[in-house]
């Protein structure tokens, strides 16, 4: 079994390697350990985690929230150009590289 260390460890690095992808910045910029290991114990986020995989997909859903909040006052602001996003679809979203 993985230990709540490793998998704070393991969700920081993830972090990091993927700041510029999705939310991840969020977590980096706004997160300490603690609050990545309330997230993956307290039983208001779900069952506690017990694998890395896991702990990085709940903290990701955190991620994914914040880049949508964050596309969404992009998007609002009306320069959508300048953020890099688009109209596709119906929706906003980020342009594809």
């Amino acid at each position: 079994m993985t230990t709540l260390a490793e998998m704070v460890s393991a969700v920081k690095k993830h972090a990091l390697e993927n700041y510029n992808t999705g939310g991840w910045d969020s977590i980096v910029e706004c997160y300490d350990a603690s609050d990545i290991e309330r997230e993956l114990t307290d039983a208001v986020y779900g069952p506690p985690c017990t694998t890395t995989a896991e702990a990085i997909a709940r903290i990701g859903g955190g991620a994914d929230l914040y880049e949508e909040q964050r596309i969404g006052a992009q998007a609002a602001s009306g320069e959508l150009e300048q953020y890099g996003l688009e109209e596709r679809d119906g929706l906003i979203q980020r342009k594809e590289q």
